[in-house]
């Protein structure tokens, strides 16, 4: 069980950030790509379920298996780590809100200056996103090493 719900807890985090990069890559040469909306919808909600397997199977590892809540709650690395994490989360919903609101007109709509602008802020909070989830690790490593454990 303990080995099962760590191999999904990393596949869901190294997917997230994936499709993350994804998000962020899709964003270059915006004119050129129709569809593009329609795409990065869909990216968009895949990265967002993959947020949450990671979330919902690090709660379980901490719940079910592992070192226990009483652990990981006198530790500041996983503070940090938990931190960042809904840092990211609540940056990941612009670009969602933005995508959902426009996901019904994605085909046939013509990329406006308003648009243009609006990929251009997502973009950057892609980039801040996919920074803070490349501290994420750091922090689980030093967690997972006593680090920062204090009681």
């Amino acid at each position: 069980m303990a080995v099962v719900l760590a191999y999904i807890h990393y596949i869901s985090f190294a997917l997230a950030m994936a499709l993350l990069v994804q998000e962020w890559s899709l964003l270059k040469d915006v004119p050129q790509k129709p569809g593009l909306l329609r795409r990065l919808s869909v990216v968009d909600g895949l990265y967002g379920l993959a947020a949450l397997g990671s979330l919902g199977s690090g709660l379980l590892r901490a719940s079910l298996t592992e070192k226990g809540w009483g652990y990981y709650l006198h530790n500041g690395f996983f503070h940090g780590k938990l931190t960042l994490f809904v840092l990211a989360a609540l940056l990941s919903l612009y670009p969602t809100i933005y995508f959902v609101r426009k996901r019904k007109t994605a085909d046939d709509a013509q990329l406006e200056a308003a648009d243009l602008a609006t990929l251009k802020r997502i973009k950057r909070c892609l980039l801040i996103e996919m920074h803070l989830y490349a501290l994420i690790p750091l922090l689980a490593t030093l967690m997972a090493r006593g680090y920062g454990f204090t009681k």
